[in-house]
């Protein structure tokens, strides 16, 4: 326990130990987040698709979370298989796997066709998994956090190319009675930012469901946010693509495992003891 009594100064204490710097949200902020998360976890449940792309970085938090609910509702059997393409933000500075902490510092991003390549590599995944289970149709979900809405829309637009692309090898691997394949988007997107145009368009025709969230604290923070590190090779060729690896740090570590029991917490229902959640409760800043 930390002896505030050391402290001549109460708000840096406060700051530190209980505020908003320390946890990374407010108690409305994580609500917020909680409420639009279920929703999206019970639209999941409602649609039953055959896989969900969540492109590392930014969207493997969300992926967690949907997850957890559907493991306190004893539903995990109902959720379908996660991948997570690495198209994400690539971390400058990272040099090995484990790493206490991640600068905000980024290299350059993979080139368009350098993130084909990574999720046309998803897509193949699916497929094998599909014809191994014996479907006769896949249906694709992309989940991503959306801030402007370009991520989102890029990912979309290369995976329909993909699929596109793949048609023939998805008839064969489904067979004769294979019906065309279905893709949507789900977007945990911050409430207070606009939107590109193309967003908007793909979420007015129903392409994306977007839950929206009054403040997308995940977003860029290496609070949360595992790393991905680019793996040096002096013997690839300027044309290959980058070889990207998932970088660990016990700062994202210990604050994805903080989010969630707080998320445990909110939710109640004995997933906690109760002296337990109203300690975690109490420790989120008010606002």
């Amino acid at each position: 326990m930390v002896d505030s009594s050391k402290w001549v100064n109460k708000k840096a204490f406060r700051e530190k130990f209980h505020g908003k710097k320390n946890v990374g949200y407010d108690i409305h902020e994580l609500t917020d987040y909680y409420e639009a998360l279920y929703a999206a976890y019970r639209s999941i449940i409602a649609q039953r698709p055959t896989a969900i792309i969540a492109p590392l970085r930014g969207a493997e938090p969300l992926a967690k979370t949907l997850m957890l609910f559907a493991s306190y509702e004893h539903k995990s059997s109902l959720m379908p298989m996660f991948y997570y393409p690495k198209i994400g933000q690539i971390s400058k500075g990272v040099k090995s796997y484990f790493v206490n902490k991640v600068a905000p510092d980024y290299a350059a991003s993979l080139e368009a066709d350098e993130k084909k390549a990574e999720i046309s590599r998803i897509v193949d995944r699916i497929i094998t998994r599909a014809h191994e289970s014996k479907s006769r149709q896949m249906r694709i979900l992309l989940l991503d956090e959306v801030i402007g809405g370009g991520s989102i829309t890029t990912s979309f637009g290369l995976l329909s190319e993909v699929l596109a692309e793949k048609e023939r090898q998805i008839s064969k691997a489904l067979g004769p009675r294979a019906k065309p394949t279905i893709l949507g988007g789900m977007a945990i997107s911050d409430s207070t930012r606009g939107k590109s145009p193309f967003y908007n368009y793909l979420k007015s025709r129903g392409k994306i469901k977007e839950f929206p969230v009054k403040r997308l604290f995940t977003t860029d923070s290496p609070k949360f946010l595992i790393a991905l590190r680019e793996i040096s090779d002096a013997k690839r060729k300027y044309w290959q693509p980058r070889q990207l690896q998932v970088a660990l740090s016990r700062e994202a570590a210990e604050g994805r495992m903080n989010l969630m029991s707080d998320i445990a917490a909110l939710r109640g229902n004995g997933v906690m003891g109760h002296a337990n959640r109203e300690s975690r409760i109490r420790r989120i800043p008010r606002g």
